[in-house]
């Protein structure tokens, strides 16, 4: 979902700047499958901000 301690933004650009095409997974699912469907749409909202490159 985007929330909690994980500085995301800091890591995707780091990630960006080097051009990583490699797999990025989520771990969730603790609070069923709305929240997963929420962290899912975070994790798409980040790779097409910080991997534009990506098909």
């Amino acid at each position: 979902t985007g929330k909690g301690l994980v500085d995301y933004p800091a890591i995707f650009q780091i990630l960006a700047s080097n051009r990583y095409a490699g797999w990025i997974s989520i771990e969730d699912g603790m609070n069923g499958m709305d929240e997963m469907a929420q962290s899912l749409q975070f994790l798409r909202r980040m790779c097409a901000d910080y991997f534009p490159f990506q098909p």
